[in-house]
């Protein structure tokens, strides 16, 4: 789900990810955690990507 929201949002950009969390059984991804890597330049606006 989240690299199918990032390529809505981020359509002409080149990007990896790198995902952290838990691996239990029956565990929620309530408090899972992400690195973007984008190709080319930084965001202009992280404050305004953020709150998306």
């Amino acid at each position: 789900m989240l690299a199918k929201t990032l390529k809505f949002i981020l359509p002409e950009r080149q990007y990896k990810i790198l995902g952290a969390g838990r691996t239990d059984a029956k565990v929620s991804a309530l408090d899972a955690a992400f690195e973007l890597f984008l190709d080319g330049e930084p965001l202009q606006d992280l404050d305004f990507f953020k709150g998306l």
